[in-house]
C-alpha cells in the first residue's frame, strides 16, 4: 500500500508558491510587456527615461503626440476567429464494435457538455485568446467539491421508483456547471513545477479576490491590523468594503487541495481538501514550444517578432508627429547670446519657451532668441518605411483573412490559405486538441470513479450550426465501462468552410457514382456530426421537392396561364418558363455560391482600411 502523503504547511506553501513565482518572474514581466503593447498601454520612451535614454529627444515631449498601433490586437483577433471557425468534435474509437451506439452516445455528450460549458463561461475563448497573444491557454476542470448541493433526499415512506423518478428530475434539470467546475485561470497568475510522467505534480494560483465574498465563504474576519481569524476566535471585524481584495494561494497537488490567505504579516489556512483525483486538474494549451526548459522561453506567441517592432514603430510615428508640429509651428527659446545655452525655468528646470501670442516679454542682457528643431531627414524616414515594411512582413498574410489578392481561379486562393493554416496554425491547433482531450478523458474518468451516477447535458447546443431537439444526453458509469479500452481523440480543423467545399464536391462525385455511402459523406466530406438526422432532414426535402413537382407545380401553371390569357403578363413567355425560373431563384435564396460563400461574421473581424499603414489607428483610439 503506497504511503499517503502529507498535508503542506501554510509556511510550506508560501516557500513553494514563491519559489515558483520567482521562476518565472521573466516570463510574467513577458506577458505583461505584450499585454501593454496589445492594448496601447506601453508608453513611448523619451530621452529623461533612464529604461531608454536613446529615445525621442525629452525637450519635444510637450509637442509630441503619442501614437500607438492597433495592428497587434487586428492580427490577435484575426488568429482567435480563424482558430474558432470550426470548433472541436470528439472522436472515440472502441475495440467492440458492438457498443459502438455508447460510444457515438459519449461523443456526443462530451460536444453538447463542451459547448454548455462554454456558454456559461466563455473558458475556450479566453485560453485561445491568451495562447496566440501571450504565452498558452491554461484551464481548470474538475467535478465541485459539493456537486449537486441541493440533492433530494428521500422521504419516509417513499417508493424507490419515485425517488429514482424524482432524482433523476432534478439532475437533469441542473446545469453541468453544478457538477463540474470548468474556468480560464489568467496564465501570468498560473505556477507549476515542471511536468514529469505522470503530469503536474503540484501548481499554485496566486490571485486577488474579492475579500468579502471570500471571508463569508469561509467563515472568517478581519481585525483591525489587516489579519485574518475565524469568526468567533478573537475580535474580527466584518470586510463591508465590496471593492476590497485579498491575496490567495491556491494550491494543488496530487492529493490536496489547500487554500491560503495572505493577511497584513501572517497567512491563514482558509480551507483544505483531500480530493479524489489523484493529479493536478489544470490542463494547458501550449502556444509555440522552443524546446527550452526555463518557462520564459518555453513558449512564444504566435505574433512574437511584431511585438519588439511595434514598440520600435510607435516611437517612429511619434517623432514623426512632432516633426510635423515643428515643421508647422516652430518653438523658439530664450538663450544667451555668447554662449547659445538655454535658459531654464527655475522651477521646472525645463527651457523657457518665448510665446509669441501671449504677453509681451522683454528680453534679458545678452540674451537672444533661439530655434530648436528637431533634426530629421531622410534617416529618420527610411527607418520609418522599413518598420512598417517589417511589420507587413510579420503581420498575418493577407490570405488569413480572408482577402486574399486574385489568382488564377478560387483553388488558388484556397490552396494558399490552407498551406497558411496548416504551416502557421498547426502548433497551436495541436496544443488546443491536446488539452480538449485531456479534459475529455478526465471528465469521463470522473463520472466513472467520482461522480458515479449518470451526469445529463442538454443536446439542443450541441451543434452550433442548428438545433438538434431538446432531448438530454445521460452518460452513466455504466456507459464507460461498456466503451472499455477507448482512445478518445480531440479533431479541430482550422480550415474554413470554404476551403471544405473541394472536399465536399468530390465526395458528392463518389456518391453519385456509388463510391462511398450518403451517411460516410455526410460524416467524412462534410463534417456532420448528426449524419443521421441530415438524411432525414434529406428525405423530407426530397418528399416535398416531389409533392411540388406532382401536385403544386401543375396547379401553379394553371394558374399562370389563366392570368396570362386575362391580363397578359408573361410578355411572351410561357407559363412553364417562368415556374421553372421562379423555383430555380427561391432554390439559391441564402446559399451563396462556392466562390461567394456566407457572411462569415467571426472569422472577419475589424481591420485597418484597406491600402492604409500598418499603423493605423482611428483618432478616438489615439
Amino acid at each position: 500500500m503506497a504511503k499517503k502523503a502529507k498535508q503542506p504547511t501554510v509556511g510550506q506553501i508560501e516557500k513553494i508558491a514563491k519559489r515558483m513565482q520567482e521562476r518565472c518572474q521573466q516570463r510574467n514581466a513577458d506577458i505583461e510587456y505584450r499585454r501593454q503593447l496589445r492594448w496601447r498601454e506601453y508608453p513611448v520612451h523619451f530621452g529623461d527615461d533612464e529604461k531608454n535614454p536613446s529615445g525621442i529627444p525629452a525637450m519635444y515631449k510637450r509637442t509630441t503626440v503619442e501614437i500607438h498601433s492597433p495592428i497587434i490586437e487586428y492580427n490577435v483577433q484575426e488568429a482567435v476567429a480563424l482558430l474558432s471557425s470550426n470548433q472541436p468534435t470528439t472522436a472515440i474509437r472502441i475495440q467492440n464494435s458492438d457498443n459502438q451506439a455508447t460510444a457515438t452516445k459519449a461523443e456526443r455528450w462530451d460536444a453538447g457538455g463542451r459547448a454548455r460549458l462554454e456558454e456559461k463561461t466563455g473558458a475556450l475563448a479566453k485560453t485561445r485568446d491568451t495562447q496566440v497573444a501571450y504565452y498558452a491557454g491554461i484551464r481548470k476542470c474538475h467535478p465541485r467539491r459539493k456537486y449537486w448541493e441541493d440533492y433530494p433526499e428521500s422521504v419516509e415512506g417513499e417508493d424507490d421508483a419515485d425517488y429514482n423518478k424524482r432524482t433523476d428530475k432534478y439532475v437533469k434539470d441542473q446545469n453541468l456547471l453544478a457538477v463540474f467546475e470548468y474556468c480560464h485561470v489568467p496564465i501570468d497568475t498560473f505556477f507549476a513545477d515542471p511536468e514529469d510522467s505522470h503530469g503536474i505534480p503540484r501548481c499554485c494560483e496566486v490571485k486577488m479576490v474579492p475579500e468579502k465574498e471570500t471571508l463569508e465563504e469561509f467563515g472568517f474576519g478581519r481585525t483591525k491590523d489587516g489579519e485574518y481569524l475565524k469568526t468567533g476566535a478573537g475580535v474580527v471585524e466584518d470586510s463591508n468594503d465590496p471593492s476590497r481584495t485579498c491575496k490567495v494561494i491556491e494550491y494543488w497537488d496530487r492529493t490536496y487541495r489547500v487554500l491560503v490567505v495572505k493577511g497584513a504579516k501572517t497567512a491563514v489556512e482558509l480551507d483544505v481538501w483531500e480530493h479524489p483525483f489523484e493529479r493536478v486538474p489544470y490542463f494547458k494549451a501550449a502556444a509555440f514550444e522552443t524546446g527550452e526548459t526555463d518557462e520564459a522561453k518555453r513558449y512564444v506567441p504566435l505574433l512574437w517578432p511584431m511585438y519588439p517592432e511595434v514598440e520600435e514603430n510607435n516611437r517612429l510615428h511619434t517623432m514623426r508627429t512632432n516633426v510635423a508640429y515643428q515643421t508647422g509651428f516652430p518653438r523658439w527659446y530664450i538663450a544667451n547670446a555668447a554662449t547659445q545655452q538655454l535658459a531654464l525655468d527655475e522651477k521646472t528646470g525645463e527651457p523657457i519657451v518665448y510665446d509669441f501670442n501671449g504677453p509681451p516679454n522683454q528680453l534679458g542682457p545678452g540674451q537672444t532668441l533661439v530655434q530648436v528643431e528637431l533634426h530629421s531627414g531622410f534617416d529618420l524616414q527610411a527607418a520609418l518605411r522599413d518598420s512598417d515594411e517589417r511589420l507587413r512582413a510579420y503581420a498575418l498574410p493577407p490570405v488569413a483573412s480572408g482577402k486574399a489578392p486574385s489568382g488564377e481561379s478560387s483553388g488558388w486562393n484556397t490552396a494558399n490559405l490552407h498551406r497558411f493554416m496548416v504551416s502557421l496554425l498547426g502548433p497551436l491547433v495541436d496544443g488546443l486538441a491536446s488539452q480538449e482531450a485531456e479534459i475529455a478523458r478526465f471528465k469521463l474518468w470522473c463520472i466513472r470513479h467520482v461522480i458515479g451516477q449518470k451526469v445529463y447535458v442538454n443536446a439542443d447546443v450541441m451543434d452550433g450550426k442548428r438545433k438538434t431537439g431538446e432531448e438530454a444526453i445521460a452518460l452513466g458509469p455504466d456507459d464507460i465501462d461498456k466503451l472499455g479500452d477507448f482512445d478518445l481523440t480531440i479533431r479541430i480543423d482550422p480550415n474554413l468552410e470554404m476551403d471544405r467545399l473541394p472536399q465536399t464536391q468530390a465526395g458528392w462525385n463518389r456518391v453519385k457514382e456509388g463510391g462511398q455511402s450518403m451517411r460516410q459523406h455526410l460524416e467524412e466530406d462534410c463534417g456532420n456530426e448528426a449524419p443521421e438526422e441530415e438524411m432525414e432532414r434529406i428525405d423530407v426535402d426530397k418528399m416535398a421537392n416531389r409533392m411540388f413537382e406532382e401536385v403544386f407545380f401543375p396547379q401553379a401553371v394553371a394558374w399562370a396561364q389563366a392570368r396570362a390569357a386575362g391580363e397578359g403578363v408573361l410578355g411572351g413567355a410561357s407559363a412553364e418558363s417562368v415556374m421553372r425560373e421562379d423555383e430555380a431563384s427561391q432554390a439559391t435564396i441564402g446559399k451563396g455560391s462556392p466562390n461567394l460563400p456566407r457572411t462569415p461574421g467571426l472569422r472577419m473581424p475589424a481591420a485597418p482600411p484597406i491600402g492604409v499603414s500598418p499603423t493605423y489607428s482611428p483618432p478616438e483610439q489615439i
